[in-house]
């Protein structure tokens, strides 16, 4: 097929040295990938937006490469591959660590070259938004259930189970076999932790024991404290958001943690090899496909086009919830 010379992208840049940080939708060359080479060009169908994207994008907290469009998560058509070209035609997804968006040109553009490392088969089950959103959520999830060792018949508390991350948490602790409890700052989830600041509710729905697991997608100082208070014996304490407004220290009882065998775990998925980010999209689209697990609901997500993008950007800094994704017009 031919293709256009220019396309449409989000673009983070400065003006100058000491100019703030700019996010504008910008007309771009469309990448050129050099015969031989091991990168493939990905028509762009759909591509999440992710805390991180804005934090490095608008925050610039990461110290990625300036200018840069950003985005990590992605899903797509290869529309060439010079060192594999049966991949030519093939419906992909994906996501990275410290490359996309932060070292090379990410997502956020109508097309993107992409190492053939990084790219996983797109779940035929799964819309191409759905597809879009599953990377970064996902695959963090996937981390943390890894780095607790979970296991079938552990208790499993989730803080921030309403947003992306704790959905997917919830998904595959499912999926393993644990008994969860959920937890959100509003009605809905087993435990209001707005209400029940001292997570009494938690030590009542485990017949009196503290979970053995807690998966801290929520990012609040205060809550660590309280979790960390009431975990098990042997207990696996896994965190994945920076602290929110109240700093970044958290007060730890190490003797209670000592005598309760307990560890304290922080991941995070920058730390991600694009190999290592398309073993994990490889094993969650199986998973996908078997009906083990599923993606995220359509009607979760906020579809926006590229031209709204900046605006959701500037949205999604000020900590909306909503979970955009830009979806393109041909998609």
């Amino acid at each position: 097929m031919s293709l256009p010379e220019k396309m449409q992208a989000i673009y983070a840049s400065r003006p100058s040295a000491t100019a703030q940080l700019q996010l504008v939708l910008k007309s771009l060359p469309v990448p050129t990938i050099p015969s031989g080479s091991k990168t493939a060009l990905v028509r762009i169908h759909a591509a999440g937006i992710n805390p991180s994207d804005v934090a490095n994008a608008i925050l610039d907290r990461f110290g990625g490469k300036k200018p840069i469009v950003p985005g990590r998560d992605f899903a797509g058509t290869v529309i060439q591959a010079p060192s594999d070209p049966q991949l030519e035609g093939t419906e992909v997804y994906g996501s990275s660590g410290r490359e996309l968006g932060l070292s090379i040109d990410g997502t956020h553009a109508e097309y993107i070259a992409v190492p053939v490392e990084g790219l996983a088969i797109k779940p035929k089950c799964l819309s191409w938004t759905q597809a879009s959103a599953v990377g970064v959520p996902y695959s963090t999830a996937c981390l943390m259930l890894e780095k607790a060792a979970a296991r079938s018949g552990d208790v499993v508390l989730i803080f921030g189970a309403r947003g992306a991350v704790g959905k997917a948490a919830i998904e595959l602790a499912n999926a393993i076999g644990l008994k969860i409890i959920t937890t959100s700052r509003v009605d809905g989830a087993d435990v209001n932790v707005t209400t029940d600041e001292n997570l009494k509710s938690v030590l009542e729905l485990n017949s009196g024991r503290g979970p053995s697991i807690i998966l801290d997608c929520a990012g609040s100082p205060v809550l660590m404290e309280k979790g960390l208070a009431i975990l098990g014996k042997s207990g696996r304490y896994v965190f994945v958001s920076g602290m929110r407004g109240g700093g970044s220290e958290v007060k730890i009882n190490v003797m209670k943690m000592l005598v309760m065998d307990q560890s304290l775990h922080g991941v995070n998925s920058w730390s991600l090899t694009l190999a290592e980010t398309k073993n994990i999209m490889t094993k969650l689209g199986k998973m996908f496909e078997d009906g083990e697990i599923k993606g995220p609901d359509e009607e979760s997500l906020t579809k926006i086009t590229l031209t709204d993008a900046v605006e959701a950007y500037q949205e999604f800094a000020k900590f909306d919830r909503k979970k955009f994704v830009i979806a393109m017009e041909d998609q």
